[in-house]
């Protein structure tokens, strides 16, 4: 059973240390979007949708107060 998990594991941070490789060749869009989860990008479309195609992300303006 030891041999079992020392093999998966060594196999899991194989696959870490690749996809970690990957990440930095990414853009910084691309990151974005491969930490961004389904159900995320799934709720920014359907909020596109509603609202006529307009990115949802255009609405929010985080440099001023809100004033409330």
């Amino acid at each position: 059973m030891g041999n079992f998990l020392s093999r998966l594991l060594d196999r899991r941070k194989a696959e870490a240390v690749a996809h970690e490789a990957e990440r930095e060749q990414m853009s910084p869009a691309e990151r974005a979007f491969d930490s961004e989860s389904f159900e995320d990008r799934q709720a920014d479309l359907s909020t596109a949708e509603h609202l006529g195609g307009v990115d949802p992300d255009r609405l929010l303006d985080d440099d001023e107060p809100s004033g409330h």
